[in-house]
């Protein structure tokens, strides 16, 4: 395995000005470097796409993604916030750490979310001749679980893994339809595709996301914003972001069945089929 600093200080007298100027911000900002598309980073060093990818493989990279994994590997981004826990005194351990950052996470979410956006979505959802609620990776857990609770509330949305499917959803959904995008870092690809295309079909695009300043948000009629930018961009699985998704989840479906109790609770009922005699 390359050590991307020593690949650094071997080649760096070979480098052209552009390079360096690479070469000094990856150095400085790895974490910043493992988060960065190739677009935004060649951005940041002033400098053109395709001399990021040479700068990784004069390294001995094969290109941009496997320096980045590389820098990852390197600095234990992945347990970048557990280091040293498994040999800590108990209030200080592994299980402790995950127990206060996972309530950290929440308390920040539901405190830091605004309570009129909520309502706004509220209202397009009421409004909506269609709802259509997406996300990637870990996002679709939260676009599922959202689609369920307002399945449940007498809502027909539709939640679809494959893209394609729910690209073919906009033609049909007609005028006032409401999509719902999950993307933590407001760049995943066939995310910010679908806002796109949703924009072009009129529709009312609502974004969850931690990044305020990513092409997701800039598409989104309305922001809701959650609070886990910090989490590392390399790791074996989304944690705070994806418990800040199911905070909103559930602070909106509940916010929306409080409007109106007997619609809510007669659409629960349909839910339930137990049988009231078991043998």
């Amino acid at each position: 395995m390359i050590d991307y600093r020593i690949a650094i200080q071997e080649n760096y007298a070979k480098l052209g000005a552009k390079k360096r100027r690479i070469a000094d911000y990856v150095l400085s900002h790895p974490q910043e470097v493992m988060a960065s598309s190739v677009q935004s980073l060649a951005q940041q060093c002033r400098c053109e796409q395709t001399t990021i990818v040479r700068f990784a493989q004069q390294l001995g990279f094969k290109g941009y993604t496997d320096l980045k994994l590389a820098i990852a590997r390197q600095t234990n981004s992945p347990w970048s916030d557990f280091q040293d826990a498994a040999a800590a005194a108990p209030e200080d351990s592994v299980l402790a750490k995950l127990s206060a950052r996972h309530t950290e996470t929440i308390r920040k979410t539901l405190f830091q979310t605004d309570l009129r956006k909520l309502i706004q979505v509220g209202d397009l959802l009421e409004s909506a001749s269609g709802v259509l609620i997406f996300g990637a990776g870990s996002s679709h857990l939260a676009a599922m679980d959202l689609n369920i609770k307002l399945l449940r509330l007498g809502i027909r949305s539709n939640c679809f893994a494959d893209p394609e499917m729910s690209r073919t959803f906009l033609g049909y959904a007609g005028l006032r339809g409401l999509v719902i995008v999950f993307s933590n870092s407001g760049e995943t690809a066939a995310a910010v595709e679908l806002a796109k295309l949703a924009k072009n079909e009129h529709f009312t695009v609502a974004a969850v996301t931690s990044f305020p300043d990513s092409a997701l948000a800039h598409l989104a009629d309305v922001l809701l914003p959650t609070p886990c930018g910090d989490e590392p961009p390399i790791r074996f699985g989304a944690m705070s972001s994806r418990l800040a998704q199911f905070a909103l989840v559930d602070a909106l479906t509940l916010l929306y069945s409080l409007r109106d109790r007997e619609r809510s609770l007669d659409f629960i009922a349909k839910g339930y089929h137990e049988d009231e005699v078991r043998k």
